[in-house]
């Protein structure tokens, strides 16, 4: 076990502190990681070429507290860049961006972050933008990421959010199984710019609390996507969802 304290309280300069940086290494074990902290990100993986970082391996990991004000980064768990990334186990919580990013860089190739797995977990904060974000910065940046019995939960955005900055730039083959995201300002999955995404077996319970009849369950935009089993709950008295589905 690998324990950091990043006292960002007395560290609050601008690009210092990531807990861990894994960048252009391949055949990565981290096992049961504690980062709490961290003026940046709680941990990275990036590269400069096309799968110079590959077979990374995060088990366990519990993140809270990634990121400040005024310092780049501030994200639990952020995937700049890699092929064949594997995220098991993971509780995150209290980080000042997102909770986990998958995010490239303009500029970088299709399929820089491809190949990815986050199996199981927890990742959620009030103070927290989303739970899970996937941004393409370019097209085809962001394949084959398959994302499964995590919840994410009373997030500041949204639980599980994929987009882009434009129509052009997508990304493609992702899967949401066994997902719950529970009572998040926003909708709990969310997809734009995005295609051929698979649904299966999620639950979105309440969302929508930062307005009523506003954000949707799921709120899913483009073609090619899969649906199977999925529920969209709101038993509240005062309902908040505008749609299970839209």
């Amino acid at each position: 076990m690998m324990s950091l304290d990043g006292n960002k309280a007395n560290n609050p300069t601008v690009n210092s502190g990531e807990g861990l940086l894994i960048h252009s290494t391949t055949n990565v074990l981290v096992n049961h990681p504690l980062v709490v902290n961290t003026p940046s990100n709680g941990i990275s993986v990036a590269q400069t070429t096309l799968g110079g970082s590959a077979n990374i391996r995060i088990l366990s990991p519990t993140i809270r507290g990634a990121g400040l004000a005024g310092v780049n980064g501030g994200v639990g768990l952020a995937v700049i860049g890699c092929v064949g990334y594997v995220a098991r186990d993971v509780y995150i919580t209290g980080s000042y961006l997102h909770n986990i990013d998958l995010e490239a860089n303009a500029g970088n190739a299709a399929g820089w972050i491809a190949d990815v797995l986050i199996d199981g977990g927890f990742v959620g904060s009030s103070v927290t933008q989303d739970g899970i974000l996937m941004y393409a910065t370019e097209d085809l940046q962001i394949q084959g990421v398959r994302v499964q019995a995590v919840r994410a939960d009373q997030n500041a955005v949204r639980g599980f959010d994929v987009r882009g900055p434009n129509t052009s730039n997508r990304s493609v083959d992702i899967t949401f199984g066994q997902c719950v995201s529970y009572r998040n300002q926003r909708e709990g999955f969310y997809t734009d710019v995005a295609e051929r995404i698979g649904f299966f077996s999620n639950q979105a319970i309440e969302n929508g609390q930062a307005a009523a009849n506003t954000y949707s369950g799921f709120r899913i935009h483009r073609i090619r996507n899969v649906l199977v089993n999925n529920a969209a709950i709101d038993l509240q008295a005062t309902k908040t969802h505008k749609y299970g589905f839209e």
